[in-house]
């Protein structure tokens, strides 16, 4: 574990040190980068979602394809059931409308974890592993 007395941006500090204090800085620039976009997008979407200019469209688009679905389940190759309750409103509607917090949390939670995933992997990646018992070569660049 490094002390702060270690971490020294200066022409003094360890070249290896300064390398780690980058890249975790990298690491959290592309974090906030990413769950800016997440949030951003999904925002976006609800906003479309609930314009209603977009909103007539896509309901009317929903109701043909439920008419499609109806159609082929009485014609088609493969018996179909129907679905058990009348859905007036297309699925996205009311994912983003009614159901935006789970949504939103959800796409935080899961961006999260897999970033951290990475993160974890990008990084075991660069480490120098033991071989046979020996220590690891000595990063400091002294030979």
């Amino acid at each position: 574990m490094t002390s702060p007395e270690q971490i020294d941006s200066g022409p003094t500090a360890q070249p290896a040190v300064r390398r780690r204090v980058w890249r975790r800085v990298a690491w959290g620039l592309g974090y906030v980068a990413m769950l800016a976009a997440l949030v951003f997008g999904i925002f976006a979407a609800r906003r479309t979602a609930l314009d209603p200019s977009s909103q007539a469209a896509n309901t009317r688009h929903w109701r043909e394809f439920r008419q499609a679905l109806r159609e082929q389940a009485k014609s088609g190759p493969v018996a179909r059931r129907s679905l058990e309750k009348e859905i007036p409103e297309p699925p996205t509607l009311v994912l983003l409308r009614d159901h935006f917090g789970v949504c939103l949390t959800a796409g935080v939670v899961f961006l999260s974890l897999l970033y951290g995933m990475l993160i974890v992997a990008a990084s075991a990646i660069g480490q120098p592993t033991k071989i046979h018992g020996e220590p690891p070569p000595d990063d400091s660049g002294s030979g």
